[in-house]
C-alpha cells in the first residue's frame, strides 16, 4: 500500500507479470487505488487513469497502445497485457492527521478506528477516552464500489482477502503514523466499529450471507486483528443484526441512548444509514437503510468525503453563483453531502430545482474556474438517498409505537452530521421537519464510541448488551417502507417559520 504521506499522483510501472489481471486490481496490488463508486462497470468515470507506455486490451476484445500522447482510459475497463504498462494515476486523496490534545505518550490508552464504508478514521485515545491525535483517509475499498451492496458482490466474486489487505494496511499505516508521533513503542490496543459487511472484511471473513436469506451477519461477536507492521491487536465491537453493526451499538451507547427517560431517536447518516430509537422505558428499536454514497460525496460528479477543500456548507447565491465555505478553508476540491444538501436546499428557493427535482438547464456550476457542478443526475441521486433515510425514520418511529412529534430528541451522526445543517435537512427532506426541528448535529460518534470502549471495559460489556438487547425492525419488504420511501423522495413544502 503507498505511503499515506504520499496522495500525489504517481507512475506505475505494470509488469507482464499482471497480464490477464483488471488495470484496477492490478494498480491496487501496487498501492494506488482509483475511485470507482458504480463498481467497475464504468458507468462512472471516476476511475481514470493516464496510459503512458505499453498497452492494454479493452473488455470487448479490442487492444490499445500508447502513442506520443497519454492516453485517458477508465481503469476497470481494461485488462494488463503481456505488453506491460506505465500508468500514471491522477491525484489521490489526501489522508488528513489532526493533533487534538498535547498530551505525552504516558496518557495513551490505545487506538479507536472508525471503519467506514467510505471514510476510515484511526485515532489515539488517552486514558479519559479522550482523542489526542486521529488520521483520516478513504477507505480503498472502493475500487470495488461505494456502497456496501457492491462490496459484498466483491466478497461473493472472491474478492475478500484483497479487500481485507487494502483496509487493514491503511489503518495499519495510520497507527504507525500516530505512533510515531507521540513517541509510544509498547504494544498497542485498540477498538474498531463499523458496518457488519465492511466489519467482516476487516477482519477478512466474506460478508457473502448478507447477500442472500435469510441475510445472516457472518458473525455478531468481537474479534481481534493483529496489524501486521504496527504490531497492534485491535477488536472489533459487537454486531447487533445483518446491517446493524458496531458503529451504531457504539455511537448510541456514546449518547446513552438505553438511559435516557423519553422518546429519543439517534440516526448515523453514512452510505449505510443506521439507526435506533428508544420509547424512554426500556424499549430499543433499530433499523438500517441502504442509502448509497450520496450522502457523503460518492456517486457524486464532483463529490468528496468531508476532507478538507470538501465544500460543506452554502450560504446563499450570489449573483447566480454559490457562496460557501470548505472544511479547513482550503480551496475547494469537490462538493461533501452537507454541503449538497446546502446547495440543493438553496437552488429549490430559487426555482433553479423545480418542486419535482428538475435541475435547470441539467447542470449548475459552482467553480467554473475548479471545473465543479452538479447535474441532474447527483439531484436524483441525492433523492433517492434522502428519501430512504427519511423514510427509515419514519417506519421507526411508527415500529416503537410512537409519532414524530412524540421524539423529545434526535441526535443526528456521522459524516455527514458533522457538516449538515437543520434548516437544510428538512427542507430537502433528509429528515422529517419535526425530527430536525429537535436535533442536535454531531460528529463520528462511531469514533467517538470506539474510543470509550478503549479505556472502559465496562462500556464494552454494556455495547454487547446492547447488541443482544435491540430489536431490528426489518425495512426490506415492508409495504410501509415502500410507500413511505416513494412519498419521502419528493422534496417537502417550504415552512418559512422553519428557521436556523
Amino acid at each position: 500500500m503507498s505511503d499515506l504521506n504520499n496522495p500525489k499522483s504517481k507512475s506505475v510501472t505494470i509488469s507482464p507479470t499482471f497480464s490477464g489481471v483488471r488495470l484496477s486490481e492490478a494498480l491496487a496490488r501496487l498501492g494506488v487505488i482509483v475511485d470507482s463508486p458504480c463498481g467497475g462497470r464504468g458507468a462512472c468515470g471516476k476511475c481514470r487513469v493516464k496510459l503512458i507506455s505499453g498497452g492494454l486490451a479493452d473488455l470487448s476484445g479490442g487492444t490499445v497502445t500508447a502513442g506520443d500522447t497519454p492516453i485517458t482510459l477508465p481503469a476497470c475497463r481494461y485488462v494488463c497485457t503481456d505488453a506491460g504498462a506505465v500508468i500514471e494515476s491522477l491525484p489521490q486523496s489526501e489522508a488528513v492527521f489532526v493533533r487534538k490534545k498535547d498530551t505525552s505518550c504516558a496518557d495513551m490508552a490505545g487506538i479507536a478506528v472508525d471503519i467506514g464504508t467510505t471514510t476510515l478514521a484511526v485515532a489515539a485515545v488517552d486514558r479519559n477516552s479522550g482523542i489526542i491525535a486521529e488520521i483520516t483517509a478513504d477507505n480503498p475499498q472502493k475500487m470495488f464500489g461505494a456502497d456496501v451492496i457492491s462490496r459484498i458482490s466483491a466478497a461473493v466474486d472472491g474478492k475478500t482477502d484483497i479487500m481485507h489487505r487494502l483496509v487493514c494496511d491503511v489503518v495499519d499505516h495510520a497507527i504507525v503514523r500516530l505512533c510515531r508521533d507521540l513517541g509510544v513503542s509498547a504494544p498497542i490496543t485498540g477498538v474498531a466499529a463499523g458496518n457488519p459487511a465492511i466489519t467482516a472484511l476487516f477482519c477478512g471473513v466474506s460478508p457473502a450471507s448478507l447477500a442472500r436469506v435469510p441475510f445472516a451477519p457472518p458473525f455478531t461477536e468481537s474479534r481481534t486483528v493483529r496489524m501486521e507492521k504496527s504490531g497492534a491487536v485491535i477488536r472489533t465491537a459487537p454486531i447487533a443484526s445483518a446491517f446493524i453493526g458496531g458503529d451504531l451499538v457504539c455511537g448510541a451507547l456514546k449518547y446513552r441512548l438505553p438511559d435516557v427517560d423519553r422518546p429519543t431517536l439517534f440516526v448515523d447518516l453514512g452510505t449505510n444509514g443506521e439507526m435506533a430509537v428508544t420509547d424512554g422505558r426500556g424499549g430499543l428499536l433499530v433499523a438500517s437503510a441502504a442509502a448509497g454514497p450520496a450522502l457523503e460525496g460518492a456517486g457524486i460528479s464532483c463529490g468528496v468525503g468531508g476532507i478538507p477543500g470538501a465544500i460543506c456548507s452554502v450560504v446563499g447565491l450570489e449573483g447566480g453563483r454559490p457562496i460557501f465555505r470548505t472544511v479547513g478553508g482550503k480551496p475547494p476540491i469537490g462538493i461533501c453531502g452537507g454541503g449538497l444538501a446546502d446547495l440543493i436546499s438553496i437552488l429549490l428557493d430559487s426555482g433553479i430545482i423545480t418542486p419535482d427535482g428538475e435541475l435547470i438547464g441539467g447542470r449548475y456550476i459552482i467553480d467554473g474556474e475548479r471545473d465543479i457542478y452538479i447535474t441532474a443526475d447527483d439531484v436524483h441521486a441525492y433523492m433517492l438517498a434522502k428519501g430512504a433515510i427519511c423514510a427509515a425514520v419514519v417506519c421507526l418511529v411508527n415500529g416503537a409505537g410512537l409519532r414524530l412529534g412524540d421524539i423529545k430528541r434526535a441526535v443526528i451522526a456521522g459524516g455527514l452530521g458533522s457538516h449538515v445543517n437543520r434548516f437544510s435537512a428538512a427542507r430537502t427532506g433528509l429528515l422529517p421537519e419535526r425530527i430536525a426541528r429537535v436535533a442536535d448535529f454531531v460528529g463520528n460518534s462511531s469514533l467517538e464510541g470506539a474510543a470509550v470502549c478503549v479505556s472502559d471495559f465496562d462500556f464494552f460489556r454494556k455495547a454487547e448488551n446492547f447488541a443482544k438487547k435491540s430489536v431490528t425492525l426489518t425495512l426490506a419488504g415492508s409495504s410501509l417502507f415502500e410507500s413511505e420511501f416513494i412519498r419521502c423522495m419528493n422534496f417537502p413544502e417550504y415552512d418559512p417559520d422553519m428557521g436556523e
